[in-house]
């Protein structure tokens, strides 16, 4: 089995829809393959294939003319340019040892034409080649990228085929128990009779969901904003009192119990989904400033839609807190186990293998339901964790703080600068604006006036308004 490997599109059927967008004769088909690849590139790094494809089709755009017409000098450039980089794409990754091969030796291997390696020297070296020569060697180039990549990457084993109807059938079917459990909820809170449609809709739903669904359709479901999470964020766990509500619990747990014990695969798959989603990128805890550590209060019209935010990351947190709590604390005589297809250790695995402040008060729970043994040995874990995270939000602060600090020194080095012109166009002033021993604007007599340039002074001089900086 191949490593996992991170991707810029969805799923699947995304980058089959934006293959066929690219290779389309459509123009706008084409130009909305073009565009999803451009929102694919700010996610993260493009495979070269995808990179060059996009690059080649944009061109073959703006080479069929419209209002944005090139002149034929600018095509070649630009042809030889996508030609260039598609080459050295494909042949530089392999380009490894420290003595360097031969372009064409690489090449040879990955099946590319040794005549694109001709045209790269060419056009890296020599005059450019003609228009129409650059041309046919961008259609060539598609039709390899075609064979090589897209007609490999898109073969039907590469991913689990789903059938779009049961994945709506799957979402349909979840809804309705949703509304019917909440129903019965708000029923007998307040005394209401209560029937047993919610029982109907489970079974409905376990009836819709098989084994292959699990992974890339029922957790998924789960994990969307609607689902264990609830919309509203009033409805989340605070930092300071990170439990669910009972709400939440007489919502979901007897549908994940069920789903545990019709599906031995769900516990794992609902395990790492999660224990993936905490997983905050970096570049979201410097933008958020690490705001999702500071404990307070989570304001409903929070800019917190999405699936990183901090109230959405914190209930799923409690859901693993609670489950660890619940299954591997001390045992009642009434309490159910939530998930029996797990194991203490496979949470406290995918925990330290994504350590973030999420995972860490997920460890500390661990830590005080393992007996004495496992919470000795986790003990050196949480402290490095503990010192791992402080000393990245310390080196954050610092280079805040060090920001800070330089942004003073300019603002000092602005001001001293801003008093020194001052001080030169005060004493210009003074110098030239002194008559008589007056200060500020004066009469002049009209008999002693006569037609001047505007901007000259009384003196009918014309005065030097380059500064001595």
């Amino acid at each position: 089995m191949g490593g996992l490997r991170v991707v810029p599109w969805i799923n699947f059927e995304e980058l089959d829809t934006v293959h066929k967008w690219l290779y389309s004769q459509s123009p706008e088909e084409a130009q909305h393959g073009v565009d999803r690849v451009a929102a694919w590139s700010s996610r993260g790094r493009l495979p070269t294939a995808i990179e060059s494809t996009s690059a080649l089709i944009q061109l073959r755009l703006r080479d069929r003319g419209g209002h944005m017409a090139l002149s034929l000098q600018e095509l070649r450039q630009l042809y030889a340019f996508a030609l260039i980089r598609f080459v050295n794409g494909m042949v530089d990754p392999l380009q490894t040892g420290s003595i360097a091969r031969a372009t064409s030796e690489i090449a040879e291997r990955l099946g590319l034409p040794l005549w694109f390696v001709e045209l790269r020297h060419a056009a890296t070296h020599e005059h450019l080649p003609g228009i129409s020569v650059l041309r046919e060697a961008a259609e060539q180039a598609l039709q390899w990228l075609y064979d090589a990549y897209w007609a490999m990457e898109l073969k039907p084993e590469r991913s689990p085929i789903l059938d779009e109807n049961k994945v709506l059938a799957i979402r349909l079917a979840l809804k309705q128990y949703k509304d019917a459990r909440k129903t019965f909820i708000k029923d007998s809170k307040r005394g209401r009779p209560t029937n047993d449609d919610h029982e109907e809709a489970m079974k409905r739903f376990m009836k819709a969901v098989s084994g292959p669904y699990i992974r890339d359709a029922v957790v998924p479901e789960l994990l969307k904003p609607g689902g264990l999470v609830p919309v509203s964020k009033k409805k989340r766990p605070s930092f300071d009192y990170m439990v669910l509500s009972n709400d939440l619990l007489e919502l979901w747990i007897p549908l994940v119990r069920a789903l545990d014990r019709a599906h031995s695969n769900f516990a794992k798959e609902l395990l790492d989904a999660i224990v993936k989603r905490l997983d905050v990128k970096e570049e979201y805890k410097i933008s958020k400033e690490l705001s999702y550590i500071v404990s307070g209060p989570v304001e409903d019209n929070a800019p917190d839609d999405d699936l990183t935010g901090n109230s959405y990351l914190l209930t799923l947190a409690c859901y693993l807190k609670h489950i660890v709590s619940n299954d591997f604390g001390p045992r009642g005589n009434n309490i159910q186990y939530i998930l029996r297809n797990i194991e203490l250790n496979d949470v406290l695995e995918g925990c330290l293998r994504y350590p973030n402040h999420f995972t860490r008060a997920i460890l500390r729970d661990i830590s005080q339901v393992a007996d004495d043994d496992l919470a000795r040995d986790l003990d050196p874990f949480l402290k490095y964790i503990d010192s791992y995270l402080a000393s990245k939000q310390n080196v954050n602060h610092g280079a805040d703080t060090e920001q800070e600090v330089d942004m003073e020194g300019e603002l000092n080095e602005l001001k001293g600068r801003i008093q020194a012109m001052q001080g030169v166009i005060l004493d210009e002033e003074e110098d030239m604006m002194d008559v008589d021993g007056s200060r500020g604007w004066t009469l002049c007599d009209s008999s002693k006036w006569s037609t001047c340039p505007m901007g000259s002074l009384p003196n009918g001089k014309v005065p030097c308004l380059d500064l001595n900086v």
